[in-house]
Parts: C-alpha cells; structure tokens; sequence
C-alpha cells in the first residue's frame, strides 16, 4: 500500500517521542565528547552545527510530551551550557574578524552560525522555564533550582549576552538576531530570580546595562515594537524599567532613539499595557522636567551622552592593529638623540628636549611622541620610559608666542598620558619590538610593572588590573583542576567556559572585554604596555581579536603575576587569591571519568 502524509506524520512523532525520552540527552552528552576531540578537524563546524539543531529542534517538544526532568537533566548541565558559549565566542572572534576583510560570504556564514548558538541557549532556557513553572512538587522544583544556581555561577555565559548586545553590528548582523540575544538575556534574568542568593548577580549583571551603547541597542529593538512578538516587547521594556528605576540609569534612556519610539507610541496613542504605558510617560515626563530645569544645558547633555558613545566605540584604530607610528624622518631620529644626551639630567627631559626642537627645527612635538621615539630607537629603557612619563612637564609661559599658550592642554593632557578626550594620545610601540633591551633584572622588571601599575590607578584606571586579575583567577582554577581530570562542574559552583576549554585544547586564554569599559581599555598605551610587559600576547602577534593568556603558564607563573599586579593594601586581590586558594584545595571528585584534559 502507498504511505500518505498522514502515516509519515505519524512514524514522525513516534519516532520523536522514542528519541526525546530514551537516547536524547545521553546523544546530545556524547556528541559534546566527539567534539571536544576533532577541535582541529574540518568537518567542527558542520558537526557543531549539527550539534546545536539537535539541541533546538528537538528541545520544543519537552513540555508537549511532559517529559521528566531525569531524563532531559542532561542537556542542563553545566558542560553543555558551558560548550555552547566557549564555541560561540571563539565564533564571534571569527566573525570580528571576518568583518575587517570584507568578505560578505564568510561575515554571512559566521553570522549565521552565532545565531545557532544564540537559539540554543534560548532554548535551553526557555526549556528550563517551562519544567519550572510546571514542576509538580516542591522537591522537583528545588532540583531545578540547582540547574539554575549553577548556571548563575557561570560569569562568561551572562557577560556573553552582553558583549553580543552592546556589539551587535546591523550592517552585517539581522533584526532577528539582536531579538533573539535580547529575549535570551531576559529568560536568563527571569530564571535567576527564582532561586535565592541571585540578588548579587542579577545586580552585577544589570549595572552594566545602564550604557548608552547598550541602551542603543535595546532602542533599536524597540523601533519595530508594533510588530514586535509580546514577549519581545515584554523583554525590551523590561530592561528599560530596570534602567530607569533600580540603577537610577536615566541618562543611558534619554537618547533621541528611544525618545523618537516613545514619542511616537504618545502621538498616535498607541497602547501597550498599562504598566509599559506608565513608564513611556515616566521617561517623557523625565526628559521634559531635565529640559525645564536647565533648559540651555539639557540638550548638551543629551548630545553629549550620544557623541560620546559613538566616539568610543568608533576607535581610531582598532587595538589589535596597533602600530608604532616614528617621528617624521631620520634627521629627526638622530636629532632626538643628541638632544637626549644633552637633556637627560634636567629636570624635566621631555619638556626641554621639546624646547630644543621649537627652538632649533621650529618643530612641534608632543610629549608621547617624543617619549615613544626614545622607547623605539632604543635611546631610552622601558624603566626609563615610565619615569619620563610620570614626571610633571614644566610650562613655560611665552607671552610674546601664542604657540606655547594653546600647546598647554595638550601637555597638561599627556601628564596623564592622556588627551583631552580622555584617549591615549600615544601608541603603543610596535608589538614584536624589544621593549628593554637587554633583558631586565627581577627587580628592574617588577619596577616597570610598579611603574605601568601607578600610571592607571593615577588615571582611574584600576578596573583595568582587577578585570586582568580575575580572569588569571580563572585559569589558576581550571589548570589546578585539570589535574584531578574533571568536569566543569565542582561543589564551589562551575569553572568558567573561556578559560576551561582553553586549556582543555593548549591554547591561550583570551582576555574578553566584555563590554565597551573594558575594550576601551585595551586602547590605553599604558595598560597595553602591561599587558606586553608580563607576557600576554597581543592579537596582532597571533592574528586574532582578543589579547590571549599564554597557555603554558603554570600555576605558580599565573600566582606570581597575580600577585606582582595586585597593589599595596588592595584587600580585594588579597581575598579573591586566598579564597582561590582554598577552593583549589577542595575540588569535587570528576563526575565524567572518561574526558581527558
């Protein structure tokens, strides 16, 4: 007899039900073993795709078959979620990448793949969501709040959703793709605050919302609002109330892309719930009383906020192509030595040797580009650099040359070794450059670390160094853990994605900024002159993105860096390294005896 529709719909569905409740979860376990042995395979990227349609597609129909937790438990766990975000920033890398080649069939296909990873996890967490809302008795619940805790504890699966956010790119990314990412952040908040002790994180995780560039994200979102799903809009709006109230972040909302969307749901009295209509007028009416009550500098303000953001993340040039740029010609070169030697023992080198050259050459420089001329051609030391730069220029006043008067902001400037926009106005020297030749002693080198170290916590930038901190944290956890050979999972919590997988395969850990402070961070000459300094290699040195941790510290290496970086006094290095400490000592036995690391 023919087979109709029907009877294929119908082996279809049984043969779905079969798969979901007897080998799903243990298939989908394996296959995350298979793919963590072929990294350097071919084919990874097709069975990775593969892998991440498994998890999609057959994960909607758990709630229709009242699947139990026992048997679906396996795709929550901690190794799962943690492959998917590792697989899905080393794409993002790629597609970073791909970008500035212009190549639009590689940005296409590296794009598409990200949204597979993305729908995953919205998958995984909408799946979670459902067999809580639906769990039966109180002791299922608590089991899957134990799911969630652990994921909560995942540090890069949250920032992962905020560096896609905040870098979402329209000209080679979809509308449907910033959709997804941002119903994927709320599913994830949503799951956190229904277990308890999520309060920190939740927290931690909004602060860093409260950004213009991210707020511009959600306000493009929001733009198609009259289209828009419920639960979109619901994620979006969300957001927005938790912008402006609990983290106080109007400043962020009041920009003319979400003020545009508000004005226009107002005019054409468009109704979106009572609570969202609320906060439209909330917003309005807070924007009209900031103009009312400082009507000449309120719309500066507004500007301001806007041109600042487009300026940050608009780099003059991105940081993993950084160059030295030289003074003018060779003249110049053996002209600034001379000077040197004539200068060295004044009290202030750089400004006098500036003087010389208005003087002699009626040339003139800037303090960095003098200082990063002596530092390339060698004339000076990097310990020597870093005393230059930390001393205070000395202003002379000329009243009779307007030259010397309006130079005085820049100089003012670079005794920060900043500009007056707040950008290094330096570059750092070229990355395969010798930065002290020759090699210094342990003290010389810890004097240059000292040195970088005050010249950021003189600029505020001490963030810099405790982001640097903690992901070496991270991988003196995942080192001492692959010793006893386990999983991602141990009793203090889940050892982070980035660092774990990195070490699994010998490969360096990259330093992720995961949100736009961070990035522009890795602008700073003087933070990229650490970096340089203790060992981590810059992107341009391995042809990717993201400035990497070499793979072959060991663990006393990575202790004693940590260490040289934290400051005197700083109780906030000193308790992470001995709370690390003490969990290094107490890691769980492996609960997947067969992986190798």
């Amino acid at each position: 007899s023919m087979v109709d529709d029907e009877d294929v719909s119908r082996l279809l569905t049984e043969f779905t039900i079969s798969f979901i409740m007897r080998g799903y979860g243990n298939l989908i376990q394996n296959l995350r073993l298979k793919l963590m042995t072929e990294k350097s395979s071919a084919t990874l990227t097709n069975t990775n795709s593969r892998f991440l349609w498994l998890i999609t597609f057959f994960m909607r129909f758990v709630e229709d078959l009242e699947v139990e937790l026992p048997v679906i438990e396996p795709l929550f766990s901690p190794e799962i979620m943690s492959y998917i975000v590792y697989e899905g920033l080393q794409t993002f890398e790629n597609l970073m990448i791909e970008s500035k080649s212009h190549n639009d069939t590689a940005v296409k296909k590296q794009g598409s793949c990200l949204h597979l990873f993305v729908s995953a996890i919205k998958q995984i967490l909408i799946t979670i969501h459902q067999m809580e809302v639906n769990a039966k008795n109180s002791e299922r619940r608590y089991e899957i709040h134990d799911i969630i805790l652990l994921l909560m504890e995942m540090s890069n699966l949250r920032q992962f959703h905020l560096l896609l956010i905040w870098k979402y790119n329209l000209s080679y990314q979809t509308r449907c793709f910033i959709n997804d990412v941002v119903m994927c952040n709320h599913k994830l908040l949503v799951l956190f605050e229904k277990v308890n002790s999520s309060d920190k994180f939740i927290k931690e995780h909004l602060d860093q919302f409260a950004r213009v560039e991210v707020m511009k994200q959600y306000a493009y979102c929001l733009e198609t609002f009259e289209s828009n799903t419920e639960l979109l809009n619901e994620a979006i709006f969300t957001m927005i109330h938790h912008v402006s109230g609990n983290l106080n972040g109007h400043e962020a909302l009041l920009i003319p892309e979400i003020l545009n969307t508000f004005s226009n749901v107002l005019e054409n009295e468009l109704f979106l719930g009572e609570k969202w209509s609320d906060l439209i007028e909330y917003m309005i009416q807070r924007f009209m009383n900031n103009m009312n009550e400082n009507p000449v500098d309120a719309p500066p303000r507004l500007l301001e906020s806007v041109l600042e953001e487009d300026q940050s993340s608009q780099y003059s040039i991105p940081y993993d192509r950084i160059q030295f740029i030289p003074l003018r010609n060779n003249k110049t070169i053996n002209n600034l030595q001379w000077y040197y030697s004539e200068c060295k023992n004044s009290e202030d080198p750089v400004g006098s040797i500036i003087d010389m050259y208005k003087e002699a050459e009626y040339e003139t420089l800037t303090r960095e580009s003098v200082l990063q001329g002596l530092l390339s051609y060698r004339i000076i030391t990097h310990a020597q650099y870093i005393k230059l730069a930390i001393v205070k220029p000395t202003l002379t006043i000329n009243n009779s040359s307007s030259d010397t008067t309006s130079s005085n902001p820049a100089e003012l400037g670079s005794q920060r070794g900043e500009s007056e926009s707040g950008q290094d106005s330096s570059l750092i020297a070229n990355e395969n450059m010798e930065l002290s030749s020759p090699l210094p002693s342990e003290s010389v080198y810890v004097e240059e670390i000292e040195g970088l170290k005050d010249l950021l916590l003189s600029q505020g930038k001490e963030y810099l160094i405790h982001w640097l901190q903690e992901q070496i944290i991270h991988v003196i956890l995942v080192k001492t853990h692959a010793k006893s050979k386990g999983s991602v999972e141990w009793k203090e919590g889940v050892l982070e994605p980035i660092a774990y997988y990195s070490v699994f395969w010998n490969e360096g850990i990259p330093l992720v900024p995961w949100s736009l402070k961070e990035e522009s961070g890795l602008q700073k000459n003087y933070f990229l002159m650490l970096l340089k300094k203790i060992g981590i290699c810059l992107p341009a040195e391995r042809h990717k993105h993201f400035p990497r941790i070499p793979f072959d510290w060991s663990i006393d290496h990575l202790q004693d860096i940590y260490k040289k970086l934290a400051s005197d006094g700083d109780l906030i290095s000193e308790t992470k390294l001995t709370r690390a400490g003490k969990q290094i000592t107490n890691f769980a036995k492996p609960k997947i005896p067969n992986m190798a690391l």
